[in-house]
């Protein structure tokens, strides 16, 4: 049997990763198992049946936050991301790929979304 007072000990353990794009640092979460519904159930409506389309921007703006790990932009609490969320998305998905994708990597990296779970790392 789990100790529950041990596993919410050990959820306190769990940092904000800081990542180095061309000299600036950006953080990104680790998702609480509330946003990882919620980011399940609105970037399942967000891409409808287009496969991963806009992924690397929906899950950069989705985690990215500051060092102490309170989130830089709020998708909204329903099932449908909120459109100034979808805003920030879209300028991320515009953004230089080199530029995104060690945030995204980072992301994908500390909440384990790995090629193994067949996570859309590689869809778009």
């Amino acid at each position: 049997m789990v100790n529950s007072m041990s596993l919410l000990s050990l959820a306190k353990k769990f940092k904000p990763k800081a990542v180095v794009v061309d000299g600036e640092t950006f953080f990104v979460s680790v998702l609480s198992a509330l946003e990882k519904d919620r980011f399940d159930l609105q970037y399942a409506k967000f891409r409808g049946d287009g496969g991963g389309i806009g992924l690397r921007g929906f899950l950069t703006a989705f985690c990215l936050c500051d060092k102490d790990g309170k989130k830089e932009f709020c998708s909204g609490d329903g099932t449908t991301a909120n459109a100034n969320f979808l805003d920030v998305v879209k300028q991320f998905g515009d953004m230089p790929s080199n530029i995104i994708e060690p945030v995204f990597e980072a992301a994908c990296d500390i909440n384990g979304f790995n090629d193994s779970e067949g996570t859309a790392k590689n869809s778009g």
